[in-house]
C-alpha cells in the first residue's frame, strides 16, 4: 500500500512563511476557519483528515500539538 498523500506528479506550492494551516487552506481552496471550524461535510473532514496525517507522520507531531492547530 502506498501511504504517499500527494500523487508523484503533483507538487503542492512552495509557501515560506506561512503557517501549516494557511498552506493547506491555499491548496486546498477551504478557508483556515472552515478548517478550524465545526462544519462536517465530507470535503472538509477529509482536508482534516489529511492534515492530521501529515502533521503526525510527517511533521512528527504529537495529538495535543495537533489539536491545538484546530
Amino acid at each position: 500500500m502506498n501511504n504517499q498523500l500527494w500523487p508523484n506528479w503533483y507538487n503542492p506550492p512552495k509557501l515560506r512563511g506561512v503557517g501549516f494551516m494557511e498552506r493547506a487552506s491555499r491548496v486546498t481552496g477551504y478557508l483556515p476557519s472552515e478548517l478550524k471550524g465545526s462544519d462536517r461535510t465530507r470535503g472538509i473532514t477529509r482536508v482534516r483528515q489529511a492534515m492530521a496525517h501529515v502533521m503526525k507522520d510527517g511533521l512528527k507531531r504529537s495529538y495535543p500539538e495537533i489539536a491545538n492547530n484546530f
